[in-house]
């Protein structure tokens, strides 16, 4: 699977297990197709380890200059990370 086949269920799993409004899933979904895009990789291949986690959000740290944006992509990655290893 990638990130694109499980959005729609990212999304929904959001609202249901994170308590998310439509429109702050829809960021979160947002999120993390930047991360796939800014950092070019899947998240899919990275984030079902904790290494493998912890190096997309080291990533993100590194390489996306914006303090704001570096939390907001954070997030949105480690409930990725959640959705895919207990939630999807």
């Amino acid at each position: 699977m990638t990130f694109e086949n499980n959005a729609h269920a990212y999304k929904f799993w959001l609202i249901r297990n994170r308590g998310l409004t439509i429109e702050s899933a829809g960021s979160y979904v947002s999120y993390s197709r930047r991360v796939e895009r800014d950092l070019a990789l899947s998240l899919d291949g990275w984030v079902r380890t904790t290494t493998g986690l912890q190096t997309v959000i080291e990533r993100i740290e590194n390489e996306i200059p914006s303090k704001q944006s570096q939390g907001k992509l954070q997030t949105a990655t480690r409930a990725y990370a959640e959705f895919l290893n207990r939630g999807a």
